[in-house]
């Protein structure tokens, strides 16, 4: 492709070139990669339009044929990984291992979808009248947007807390499930008795994976005040350069710890004044000496930012730890897994990962939040569920 490609929209099986298009920029160089269709809102309905008169031949399809599409899209896929790899450090600035990780994960969901579908099964309560019995069907919603539209089924959205509201007020007002992913602020607790190479590694990676653009990645680390200095000197240590994937979020992060430190808290690494070639760019900052009071205690950075506080006791560790709104993922280091099942089980969160840092996603495991952070699950049986509804049909034997 060059800079003047332009990549259409994808309508009714076919290409769609709308007039206007607009540029795609790499964050990394600043240079234009190439073009996008540019798409309107009456462009947006008929392609939900489109979709929904598809479904009517879509139901007439067995499981066993849904199964084979879902299949060999995950083949042409992985043949043009290293393509779409590509595509996507050039447009987002990530890096080549994040890229690899979101392709062989979509790969992954979608070989795991296929395998599930012939799997819905419907089922059969007893009924109390032993003269009647009851089928249990489980169908699909149809089509499923992430923008609310009142004459579709379904709404899933992705992103911030604060758009999550406005789309989940919007479907409630046609009556419309959702299932919401939103914002997240991970807390790693870090207990005396850890491996503190591991913990530092994984906090650090947890924290600064994308440049901290992820609603997983760490946002506070929790450490026991007996290993306080030991860790801060191993996790200074562990940090590496990252960039960002756009100014404003460079900018908002550098206003976060600017805030923090004007009443007291300090850096333990990093340079938030430090010259960068591009204003997408930023260091990774570890903030030290966070109160409460400070927005960088509650406020999700989705940036190379990451608070260290000290805690003495399980309580206080809990405590901090679901003072937030968010409840998305959290971690655990420690060598005791009874003590960190007992901290897992008291995080208000969607998942905890005991030695591993707060990002991870994989199709075999439920994926969701609790609290602001969103309801309903992706992935796994219970994500396919999601897309489902039952409906009960009763009849005299």
């Amino acid at each position: 492709m060059t800079a003047s490609t332009v990549i259409p929209l994808f309508i009714r099986g076919q290409d769609y070139a709308p007039e206007k298009s607009f540029d795609i920029k790499s964050p990394a160089t600043g240079k234009v990669l190439h073009k996008s269709a540019g798409a309107s809102v009456d462009d947006a309905a008929k392609a939900v339009d489109a979709a929904a008169e598809a479904l009517t031949s879509w139901r007439r399809t067995t499981p066993q044929e849904r199964q084979d599409i879902l299949l060999k899209a995950g083949d042409i896929m992985s043949r043009r990984r290293d393509e779409l790899a590509t595509y996507m450090v050039g447009e987002t600035g990530c890096a080549s291992d994040w890229a690899d990780f979101n392709l062989d994960n979509s790969i992954a969901m979608l070989k795991d979808v296929g395998g599930r579908v012939p799997t819905l099964a419907s089922s059969f309560p007893a009924m109390a009248n032993s003269n009647r019995s009851a089928i249990v069907l489980r169908e699909p919603y149809g089509v499923v947007l992430s923008i609310a539209a009142c004459r579709h089924q379904k709404i899933n959205f992705i992103g911030s807390a604060a758009v999550g509201r406005i789309i989940a007020k919007q479907a409630a007002e046609h009556l419309k499930p959702i299932v919401l992913e939103l914002g997240g602020k991970a807390p790693a607790i870090v207990w005396e008795d850890a491996d503190l190479d591991l913990a530092a590694q994984q906090c650090a990676l947890g924290s600064f994976i994308h440049g901290g653009q992820i609603c997983m990645c760490t946002e506070k680390i929790l450490v026991h005040e007996a290993i306080k200095d030991t860790f801060r000197q191993k996790l200074a240590a562990a940090v590496a350069a990252i960039v960002l994937i756009n100014s404003a979020a460079a900018h908002k992060n550098k206003q976060l710890v600017a805030d923090a430190t004007e009443p007291g808290a300090t850096i333990l690494h990093g340079d938030v004044a430090a010259h960068e070639s591009s204003t997408t760019r930023m260091r990774p900052i570890v903030v030290d000496n966070v109160t409460a009071d400070m927005d960088i205690y509650k406020t999700e950075s989705f940036g190379p930012t990451v608070s260290v506080l000290d805690i003495e006791s399980e309580e206080e560790a809990i405590r901090i730890a679901n003072d937030t709104e968010c409840g998305l993922a959290a971690s655990v280091f420690t060598q005791d897994l009874r003590r960190g099942l007992r901290l897992a089980e008291a995080i208000e969160t969607g998942a905890v990962h005991i030695n591993s840092m707060t990002v991870h996603d994989e199709s075999a495991l439920p994926h969701g939040g609790a609290k602001s952070s969103g309801y309903g699950r992706f992935n796994a049986s219970l994500g396919l569920e999601e897309w489902t509804r039952t409906k009960n049909v009763t009849f005299d034997r």
